[in-house]
């Protein structure tokens, strides 16, 4: 939900609307781009891909980390209380603060890192 609605923030269905229309002038309804030189496109936008959902989810998960490390010492030091019952609301707490934070910043990552991709996905046709 907060994907999509960022995805229609930034123009997302603008990038893409465009992205398709600049395929079919690169590469024409008649003709077929070569598939030895799609291939390489394709690693590199999935390489992409792999790299941006890391990068968003890398404050969550440090956070989470730093959580369950905080949860571990508690449970050390006292042993009494019950970490499962406490640790999850707290994880959920963290979490929707660290998101929070953090999504005034996503929005124009992700409007950079649309408009790269389908830049090297147009390349990718062009070379075809």
């Amino acid at each position: 939900l907060f994907g999509t609605m960022i995805f229609l923030t930034i123009g997302g269905d603008a990038w893409m609307v465009r992205g398709i229309s600049q395929t079919f002038s690169l590469v024409p309804l008649t003709s077929a781009p070569h598939i030895a030189s799609m291939l390489g496109g394709v690693e590199q936008v999935f390489g992409a891909i792999f790299t941006a959902t890391l990068e968003i989810a890398a404050p969550v998960l440090i956070a989470l980390l730093m959580t369950d490390a905080a949860f571990g010492v508690v449970s050390r030091v006292v042993p009494q209380l019950n970490v499962f019952a406490v640790g999850f609301p707290v994880k959920v707490i963290v979490t929707l603060i660290i998101v929070a934070a953090t999504l005034p910043f996503v929005s124009s990552w992700v409007a950079g890192q649309l408009s790269n991709t389908v830049g090297n996905a147009l390349l990718a046709l062009r070379f075809g």
